[in-house]
């Protein structure tokens, strides 16, 4: 596996192709790279869901976008692939270089939701992320009063 620098940026984030076929391929990696960047584009539509997945390294792979996250239920990749003969994505999570689950045929509207609910929500997450803000040292507003 070779990473072709394709000097892409998108809306700030740098965007690495991660091809198998080399530089030979650079049609293909231009694909790649636009729908990495369509992607990031959905994912955007809901930047505080996405943030709190902590969500970095973007690299645009083949038919998709694989990033990492370091979420309440899920810390490790997340590759989000599209299916053309469907249109409709599949996401799969990847821990330790084994994927650890698979969800298809995900529409593009709960693209973004869905993620959130593999990766970050859980069934008491106000609590959850109160406790996590304690232990980082922040505490409420209300709570100095």
């Amino acid at each position: 596996m070779e990473v072709v620098q394709m000097g892409n940026s998108y809306q700030g984030l740098l965007i690495e192709c991660i091809t198998r076929e080399g530089r030979n391929s650079l049609s293909h990696n231009k694909f790649n790279m636009e729908l990495a960047q369509y992607i990031l584009g959905i994912l955007r539509t809901d930047l505080m869901a996405v943030y709190s997945w902590r969500f970095c390294k973007p690299v645009a792979i083949k038919n998709g976008l694989r990033f990492h996250v370091n979420g309440f239920k899920h810390q490790g990749w997340v590759e989000v692939v599209y299916d053309e003969g469907w249109d409709l994505f599949t996401i799969r999570l990847i821990k330790g270089g084994k994927m650890i689950r698979e969800i298809e045929q995900v529409y593009v509207d709960m693209l973004v939701n869905t993620i959130d609910n593999a990766v970050e929500r859980t069934a008491d997450y106000a609590k959850d992320v109160e406790h996590w803000l304690e232990q980082v040292g922040i505490t409420w507003f209300n709570k100095w009063q």
